[in-house]
């Protein structure tokens, strides 16, 4: 994925703004910000997403399945002649529902709870029974790209350097029995270069 890159020249703000059903809100700023004119400029960068979720809870009727996601970037460019280099830094950060399981089960089935699952045969369901689970994530991530162009030949590097944290809970089986739950965390980082 390449983002736009900071501009050295202008000075520039956009936004968006989407709302919809199922409490879905999302929102997007930028802002542009040449420091030194036509050498070196900023650009900042923040969304949040958010979503109530198309499921419902068997025991209270509130919402699951819901997303909560924040971040932003920064971003610093500067440019001389044949010369660029833009170092980006990313935040991101995720508070969400766990992944929503509607536990479709007929009687002899391990994971059957009478009154609770539904029929393999029947239509698409909505309600969800079980704990609510959680699918939290930090994210934390910085790349320096920097180009050299000679005339007849152009030299590219780039280092980046990411980091990762997922810790999710997950009712397996969708009742409020407690049959099989699962929690998982991953941690990830890496680095990289690009010559």
């Amino acid at each position: 994925v390449v983002t736009k890159k900071p501009d050295v020249d202008e000075f520039a703000v956009s936004g968006k703004i989407t709302a919809g059903n199922y409490g879905r809100a999302d929102a997007m700023a930028a802002v542009n910000v040449p420091l030194v004119e036509g050498k070196l400029a900023a650009r900042i960068t923040a969304m949040h997403k958010g979503f109530d979720g198309f499921y419902r809870s068997a025991e209270d009727g509130r919402r699951r399945g819901g997303q909560n996601v924040n971040a932003g970037r920064l971003a610093l460019r500067y440019e001389d002649g044949g010369f660029d280099a833009t170092l980006t830094t990313e935040l991101a950060r995720g508070r969400n529902d766990g992944p929503v399981v509607v536990n479709y089960s007929t009687p002899g089935m391990p994971t059957y709870v009478a009154d609770e699952s539904y029929s393999l045969n029947g239509p698409i369901r909505y309600r969800v029974g079980g704990k609510k689970g959680f699918s939290d994530f930090n994210v934390f991530g910085t790349t320096l790209t920097m180009n050299y162009d000679t005339g007849p030949v152009q030299f590219t590097s780039i280092t980046n350097y990411r980091k990762f944290k997922l810790d999710e809970y997950t009712d397996q089986d969708g009742t409020t029995q407690e049959l099989f739950d699962s929690r998982r965390v991953t941690k990830n980082w890496q680095f990289s270069q690009e010559l």
